[in-house]
């Protein structure tokens, strides 16, 4: 309804006139007097009896059956007592007493993880679980949609500590434990990639060795810093030599007979001593003629792990276009700014020439790397296709 209807039912009977009701005056006096017989008729309310009272019959909840049933006891007592009073018959139909109050529940004490000992015990308990009705021995069922849970393997905590406790009881490796087989560590079969890079990696460290940044007036004594650098590279390929139990030189199995980090230790001093610009300060070509030495014998010592099963690692080849680009910069200032050719400046563009050429050579180890990759793609591929035959033409047979 809205308000415009009720406004039309406020206002319907808006035209009718009042009623016109006179006093009463002096001359109506018999007419209450006409109304007093009828008001003797009339019997006090107090004479008039009450009723009786109809008593209450409380119904039992079955929850069970989720039924209704009467109190049988109380309805024959009700029938066979015709004379009773309703005082006694309320006295018979007693209100139902009240639930008594449920107990706190106990609390849950964390259970321990069962020994192997006892853990028998507990088999049982799936059993008793599926022989109960109405229990889903293997937990709840998930629906679609729905969260997962996993009754079996318990929380998520409890797995994350499994999991943790597998991991520390798994035995750790470590690379640089000796190797405890009869004779050299096994090689597997190099490719033509990590060849090359080998090679380049030897180039570029002899390169190295020469003043290819150019000749300055301490460049001897730049060469003494390389040499520092050399003999520390030099000690960490021994190391691993003496790791894979192949020959090695007998400095360095004097400082791993018990542990390795003897040999660590001496290799950063070195490297760290002949990096440092000691009297090459502001010759800003020193600093990359010692990187680029060091860049090389890394390279040298990987391509050693690889080749006894290790992991190649691409960057190395990516990281000798620095020196490819530096090699050929070097060329050109040297031959291109010099006025006069002397042994110095052939001794710098040796070694720039040797360092431009490693740099070339191991750009060219990653085109070969890729073109390797793509062949052994492919034979894979043809080899599953292969396979894939065969099965077909055994079933076709069988």
């Amino acid at each position: 309804m809205t308000d415009r209807d009720t406004q039309d039912i406020l206002h319907e009977f808006d035209d009718l006139e009042p009623l016109e009701i006179d006093p009463i005056e002096e001359g109506d006096e018999p007419i209450v007097a006409d109304l007093e017989p009828i008001a003797e008729d009339l019997e006090p309310l107090e004479d008039l009896p009450l009723p009786e009272r109809v008593p209450a019959i409380e119904v039992e909840r079955d929850t069970e059956s989720e039924e209704f049933s009467e109190p049988s006891a109380v309805l024959e007592e009700l029938e066979a007592g015709d004379g009773l009073t309703t005082d006694e018959m309320d006295a018979l139909v007693e209100p139902a007493a009240e639930p008594a109050p449920a107990a706190p529940a106990a609390p849950v004490e964390p259970v321990e993880p069962a020994t192997p000992a006892a853990a028998a015990p507990a088999v049982a308990a799936p059993v008793a679980a599926a022989a109960s009705p109405g229990v889903n021995p293997e937990g709840p069922v998930v629906k679609p949609g729905g969260i997962k849970s996993s009754s079996a393997g318990g929380s998520r905590r409890e797995r994350m500590e499994k999991e943790r406790e597998a991991r520390k009881a798994r035995p750790k490796k470590h690379s640089w434990e000796r190797w405890a087989g009869p004779g050299e560590k096994p090689k597997r079969d190099m490719e033509k990639a990590p060849l090359l890079l080998r090679k380049a990696a030897w180039w570029l460290i002899i390169g190295c060795l020469f003043p290819w940044g150019g000749v300055g007036a301490a460049w001897m004594w730049v060469v003494v810093e390389k040499l520092l650098i050399a003999a520390g590279l030099y000690t960490w390929h021994q190391a691993h030599l003496y790791r894979d139990g192949a020959k090695s030189a007998g400095f360095v199995q004097k400082l791993g007979a018990k542990s390795f980090k003897p040999l660590f230790a001496v290799v950063i001093v070195l490297i760290l001593v002949g990096f440092a610009p000691i009297v090459s300060w502001g010759d800003h070509t020193a600093f990359a003629e010692k990187g680029f030495l060091i860049l090389a014998g890394l390279t040298f010592t990987h391509i050693y792990d690889y080749e006894h099963g290790g992991r190649f690692n691409p960057m190395f080849p990516l990281m000798f276009l620095a020196p490819g680009l530096g090699g050929l910069f070097a060329l050109v200032k040297i031959f291109g700014e010099s006025e006069s050719i002397a042994i110095q400046e052939i001794l710098a563009g040796l070694g720039a020439a040797l360092v431009a050429v490693a740099g070339w050579m191991a750009a060219y180890t990653m085109y070969v790397a890729l073109k390797e990759a793509k062949a052994h793609g492919d034979r894979k591929k043809a080899e599953a296709l292969e396979a894939r035959k065969a099965a077909r033409a055994a079933r076709t047979k069988s």
